[in-house]
């Protein structure tokens, strides 16, 4: 119901908008039709000076009414690309605020942060034969996984609902990403023999991929 009650002020406002544009088509043809019904009806009595004279009139009078029209509409059209700029710098200057300024070095200093965690569940899993199976699993969610949770709901909370200030379409890829790093990360480390290069390798490219969405988000908006 709200989409079509959107959709008919949408198209009430353009309906309002080129009213008058056909208002000046209308009058404008209707005193060229005009002009030439006099002519006709003068035709007969005038002089060919005079018939020269009105047919120069009507010529100049289309030509100077055609010409204000050009001259209003690009006068309309640069106020309006004036206002988009404006629009433009607005978000623009929000979005360098809001994600860039504000998240970005989070983002990073969260990545490097999971590659710190990497190192300590290889310092854990270098004692694994000297404790029990519950003590490493206590140890790998107390030094690993909390850490991480920890970070990652707070970096995500924040960036994604930010976000969202900005662009919704960028909001909901954040958070598909998110969502899959931290479902891959937690399956990587809950391994009995975990490779820790290829961890490290899944961390830094989810990194590059996410920084590459914000920069191309970014990029997008500037062109």
């Amino acid at each position: 119901m709200k989409e079509k009650s959107d959709a008919k002020k949408t198209n009430t406002k353009s309906k309002i908008k080129g009213f008058p544009t056909c208002l000046f088509f209308f009058f404008l043809l209707f005193t060229v039709l005009l002009l030439i019904f006099l002519e006709i009806c003068d035709f007969k009595t005038s002089s060919a000076e005079d018939k020269i004279r009105n047919v120069t009139s009507i010529f100049t009078c289309i030509t100077a009414s055609v010409s204000l029209y050009i001259a209003s509409a690009a006068r309309k059209e640069a106020i309006n690309n004036r206002i988009i700029d404006r629009k433009n710098d607005i978000t623009q200057n929000w979005y360098n605020t809001l994600i860039i300024e504000r998240h970005l070095d989070a983002v990073l200093m969260f990545f490097d942060s999971c590659v710190e965690l990497i190192g300590v569940l290889k310092e854990i899993n270098a004692n694994r034969e000297n404790i029990s199976y519950s003590d490493y699993d206590e140890q790998c969610k107390a030094k690993v996984m909390k850490p991480f949770t920890m970070q990652y709901t707070r970096l995500q909370y924040s960036l994604v609902s930010d976000a969202k200030i900005i662009s919704v379409e960028l909001s909901n890829k954040l958070c598909e990403l998110f969502a899959e790093f931290q479902d891959g990360f937690a399956t990587r480390v809950d391994t009995k023999n975990p490779n820790y290069e290829t961890i490290k390798n899944y961390i830094t490219d989810t990194q590059v991929n996410m920084v590459k969405l914000i920069k191309e988000y970014n990029t997008g908006m500037m062109d």
